[in-house]
């Protein structure tokens, strides 16, 4: 049995041991030679005591680099190596082995006696600067005094770091001693840390947002969201009180989440109370992709609300990409492919600026305050620099932290695109927003107008030459920018500013507000930069309109305005110079003529094909076959008749006013025809064979007047020729010139041949069809009525007039009426002929309705809802089973408002296409509503169909852009067969409840 221990012996044999004065067992860093952290631990809460038995107080230093990770990176690994052997180095010499440790990569900590020690600590700092060749790093320092020995070593060392922390966002080498106030501070972090979750959940936390204005309008087109903290304890905290504190503490994404969720549920209450939202900007800390997947909880808030993914943007701050190991980016890109956009804040505060832009994807950069404090040339160039390097990139620019007139103007001038300071107003609780909006006179953008104010926010003007640019809805204009250079050009025309020359041409009188609208619809029309000359203030000037971004009827223009300098030789005499100064605004077309030389030159037009400048080869030619191409065909002859060189000769010879007016039906760029007022004006003198040839609309173009002129005109036509197409070769005819779909089949219903009407109506290629049957070819609902009727005509020689059937046509059902013959050889029946009538067309023609989409051409509503009756009809007789698919876009309403129609149209037609490449001739195609598709088929194959779907899910989700606009769309889709229900309506019903239900497990 074992006996009892006794305790005295115990406490004997410890004192002993100590009295013995055993070494510990110390461990150092395999790379500086430090103490390893438990090590120094250890060693600090043994020796402390005997420093402050010696000195009276003693110190705990924490030592930090700035940006090691850079260091490495710029440097590499091995030649960092070195530097924090080198500060080791240094420690060492000033402190010895054993007080100094390496507690991470580049985290130093020291124990030693206070006496002297700010003195000895500015001494390391200038080491450590001149060290390695002055590759080194700046080095912050926190202290904490130990002054008795109830305080531990751990704590010690938190409080050390607690001081070093407040240095984080210096770039100069230093330190500082924890202290009350630091006290303050740490127990402040900790009552942050352990009262986010309460703060949450009781609504301490609060949304704040702060505007955000285009430069362009002055209209407020985004928010900053911002969180507010009314603490009951510590009262209104601000970011900058909590944020880095929840980063540090890996919490950040608690809060930033709150956020989100708050921000999405304010834009829900204001579309459901029909009041006006912009997109508001949210900011993600780089913690959060650390500890949280913050792509797929934002995404499923903002599916599960039901907002547009284009109001919420995603800020996150430059310095977050410059330690990524491929988290961020990974982020970045899967927030783009959602269709969210991603946003660099605080461009220009950190050391890698223009390496982030280039591993990055962003869609805009915010440019940081720091930039704008003590502002001045040198600044204004960085700035200049930064916006244009961004457009060029396609990336947008915002400046934040803007709060004079005088910076605010700057930016415009440089094209920055939106503007956020105190300017125009300080972060504010979202009750506040509408009162203060009101009272600053700021009005909220529409959604369509911010893609194109986006688009053309990307045009670069930051150009030497004059450069303006406005809105127009094709029949007036608004100046929305301009650069000094084009200032100074109206200055020369006789204008005192962009508003004046706005007023000028938004005249309904003004024959220059006239020019400008046509010439904008052809810059429109052609999507290319037209160009025309006008006189003002007695000189010439050259004004070009190119179309830079749209949305519906509106667009923007990017304006040119040059004054034209002619030599003193030019060639032009100083009369035509007169004349033409005289009529310039007169006239939409002015050409130089000269009737010995048969040339010409262009002075002024408003025909598409025709350029300012473009000199006329043959006169004759020219009028008698270019110009005429505009004019109306039941007025060529008289055309040609006035264009006459004899005609011109004559008239002018017995007319002394020395010109002469004739009206014409000319076509505009519309393609519609107006009437038009041609003059010819001749010089005197020996220069009379030279001519001016000038067109401006007819006075008289009221449609009751025109009537008249029209008929007037006609009678004094006479009788016209009539014209004959004779053919020796009737069968060439019908099978190559008619309009007659004919075609010929054998006795096995196999296609021999059909005319060339045939082939274009289905868009297919003789090779294609000869050899095949209709079921092969897949075009009729109901095969077996058209088989039976074909096997009728073979067998017994019957004959089929105007038979209606059902025929499928690229995806839609067309409505034909078919007749068919049976072909004889020797009296026996070798096969059959006919042809056919598509009734649909005919009826569009008469204007009654058909079948089709008039946007992707395939089959509407109605026309799938015939197809489908027949398709279940057909099953219900044949047992033939069929599979009805419906697809649907479900971003295509956001993609509409946001983009317009034209976008939206693109991306129906995209839609279409893909399909029509994908599911063939055989299937029926339908667009039965918005962006809701339905796919057809007589089949059992019902893996093969699911292969097609899914095949067209993926092309559709690679449609990146639209009408120039970058966007991201998906594909949800259901399919349900005929067999699973009793009804055409339960089928349709069935499939849309997948879709649903497929759409649902997504999100």
């Amino acid at each position: 049995m074992r006996e009892s221990v006794n305790v005295a012996e115990l406490v004997d044999i410890e004192n002993t041991f100590n009295s013995l004065n055993m070494p510990m067992q110390l461990e150092y860093d395999s790379l500086t030679g430090l103490l390893c952290r438990a090590s120094f631990l250890e060693k600090a809460a043994n020796d402390i005591p005997d420093l402050l038995k010696r000195y009276g107080h003693a110190v705990v230093i924490t030592l930090d680099l700035k940006d090691m990770k850079g260091f490495n990176s710029s440097y590499g690994q091995e030649a960092g190596d070195r530097l924090l052997c080198g500060i080791a180095d240094i420690l060492k010499q000033h402190f010895g082995t054993e007080h100094c440790s390496r507690f991470g990569e580049d985290r130093y900590y020291v124990f030693t006696r206070a006496v002297g020690i700010d003195i000895e600590l500015d001494g390391i700092i200038k080491q450590i600067q001149n060290m390695n060749n002055g590759h080194t790093l700046p080095v912050r320092m926190g202290i904490c005094a130990i002054n008795d020995d109830s305080l531990s070593v751990d704590i010690a060392c938190d409080r050390a770091r607690t001081a070093c922390d407040t240095l984080r966002d210096s770039y100069d080498s230093g330190f500082v001693w924890f202290d009350e106030k630091l006290a303050d501070e740490n127990t402040k972090k900790e009552y942050i840390i352990k009262n986010l979750d309460t703060a949450i959940s009781k609504g301490w936390i609060h949304v704040y947002l702060q505007p955000v204005i285009r430069t362009l309008t002055g209209e407020l087109c985004g928010f900053e969201a911002l969180s507010r903290w009314q603490d009951p304890k510590y009262g209104l905290l601000y970011p900058n009180d909590f944020i880095k504190i929840l980063e540090q503490n890996r919490l950040s994404h608690k809060l930033d989440n709150y956020v989100v969720l708050k921000v999405v549920k304010l834009l829900r209450e204001r579309q459901n109370n029909d009041l006006p939202v912009v997109p508001v900007s949210i900011n993600i800390s780089r913690a959060d992709f650390v500890v949280s997947d913050s792509v797929s909880y934002i995404t499923d808030i903002v599916n599960r609300y039901g907002i547009r993914k284009n109001l919420i943007n995603i800020e996150i701050t430059e310095t977050a990409m410059v330690s990524d190991n491929g988290i961020i980016s990974t982020a970045i890109d899967r927030f783009r492919d959602e269709g969210f956009s991603v946003w660099m804040d605080d461009f220009g505060s950190g050391y890698s600026s223009l390496n982030v832009l280039k591993d990055f994807m962003f869609d805009q950069i915010k440019i940081d305050m720091a930039f704008f404090k003590n502002f001045n040339e040198r600044s204004k160039t960085i700035v200049t620099m930064m916006i244009e390097m961004a457009k060029k990139l396609g990336i947008h620019t915002l400046a934040e932290g803007v709060e004079n007139y005088e910076l605010l103007n700057f930016l415009r001038s440089v094209g920055c695109e939106k503007i956020q300071g105190h300017f125009f107003g300080k972060a504010m609780r979202c009750d506040e927003i509408e009162s203060y909006l009101e009272t600053r006179n700021i009005t909220w953008e529409a959604r369509h107008n911010a893609v194109m104010y986006d688009k053309a926010g990307l045009a670069n003007v930051i150009v030497d030459n004059p450069v303006a640019l406005f809105l127009s809805d094709g029949s007036a204009f608004k100046g929305l920018y301009c650069n000094d250079e084009f200032k100074e050009t109206l200055m020369t025309a006789g204008y005192e500013d962009l508003a004046a020359f706005e007023r000028d041409i938004n005249l309904p009188e003004s024959p220059k507000g006239r020019k400008c609208r046509d010439l904008a619809y052809k810059a429109k029309r052609h999507n290319a930069e037209e160009y025309m000359t006008f006189l003002a203030n007695n000189n010439y000037y050259r004004l070009s309109f190119r179309v830079i971004a749209a949305s519906n009827e509106t667009y923007i223009l990017y304006t040119t305005m040059d004054s034209l300098v002619y030599d003193n030789d030019r060639n032009h005499t100083s009369e035509l110079d007169t004349i033409a100064r005289k009529i310039m605004f007169n006239y939409d077309s002015i050409h130089y003529v000269d009737l010995i030389e048969h040339t010409g030159s262009i002075i002024a037009s408003n025909i598409p094909t025709e350029k300012v400048g473009d000199v006329i080869e043959d006169t004759n030619s020219y009028y008698s076959e270019h110009v005429m191409q505009y004019i109306h065909p039941n007025e060529h002859k008289r055309w040609k008749e006035f264009v006459s060189y004899g005609n011109i000769r004559n008239i002018l010879k017995n007319n002394k006013r020395g010109n002469f007016s004739a009206l014409f039906r000319m076509r505009q760029i519309d393609g519609s025809f107006e009437w038009t007022e041609f003059t010819v004006t001749s010089f005197r003198g020996t220069n009379s064979h030279k001519l001016l040839v000038s067109s401006k609309p007819a006075i008289i173009n009221d449609p009751d007047v025109m009537k008249v002129i029209e008929e007037l005109v006609k009678n004094n036509l006479g009788n016209i020729e009539a014209h004959h197409v004779v053919s020796e070769n009737i069968w060439d005819l019908l099978i190559n010139k008619s309009d007659v779909k004919f075609f010929w089949k054998d006795r096995n219903l196999r296609f021999l041949g059909a005319s060339k009407a045939f082939y274009d109506y289905y868009g297919l290629t003789a090779e294609q069809v000869v050899g095949k049957t209709s079921e092969e070819m897949g075009w009729h609902i109901d095969n077996s009525i058209s088989r039976k009727t074909d096997e009728s005509i073979i067998n017994k020689g019957e004959s089929v007039k105007e038979a209606l059937r059902q025929n499928i046509v690229n995806g839609v059902s067309h409505r034909i009426a078919v007749t068919k013959y049976p072909l004889y050889n020797k009296g026996k029946i070798q096969g059959l002929m006919g042809f056919f009538v598509d009734t649909e067309q005919n009826s569009a023609e008469s204007g009654v309705f058909n079948f089709t989409d008039p946007v992707t051409g395939l089959m509407n509503g109605r026309g799938l809802m015939v197809a489908s009756l027949e398709l279940h009809d057909n099953y219900h007789k044949n047992r033939e089973n069929y599979i009805h698919i419906v697809l649907d876009i479900p971003e295509y309403t956001d993609i509409q408002e946001d983009y317009g129609d034209t976008a939206s149209q693109e991306l129906l037609c995209k839609v279409a296409d893909i399909l029509r490449s994908i599911f063939k001739t055989s299937f029926i195609l339908a667009r039965a509503s918005g962006a809701q598709f339905s796919i057809c088929k007589a089949t059992t194959g019902f893996n093969d169909m699911m292969d097609l779907v899914q095949k067209a899910q993926t092309e559709i989700h690679n449609i990146h852009s639209l009408n120039g606009f970058n966007c991201t769309v998906h594909a949800d889709y259901g399919i349900a067969r005929a067999s699973e229900a009793n009804t055409i309506q339960e089928v349709v019903s069935l499939a849309f409840s997948r879709m649903r239900k497929s759409r649902e497990q997504n999100f």
